[in-house]
């Protein structure tokens, strides 16, 4: 049987950003939304750009330039 991880445990990890964000040349903001977006999982899958933009205090710009860095 595979062991999967269920979206609730997502809480439980730490991650370690330099890995994820290796070779993307993401800005000081873009990395503070990174992390806001990783530690507040749970709430982010249901919020649209303009929430989390308003969320980090930046603009909606940034989030979408942070999601085509990211390769999504």
């Amino acid at each position: 049987m595979a062991n999967y991880m269920n979206i609730n445990d997502w809480g439980k990890i730490m991650v370690d950003l330099s890995k994820l964000i290796e070779g993307k040349n993401l800005t000081d903001v873009e990395e503070k939304v990174l992390r806001y977006i990783i530690d507040h999982i749970d709430e982010v899958v249901r919020m649209g750009v303009r929430t989390i933009a308003k969320n980090n205090y930046t603009s909606t710009s940034t989030i979408m330039r942070l999601t085509k860095k990211l390769g999504y």
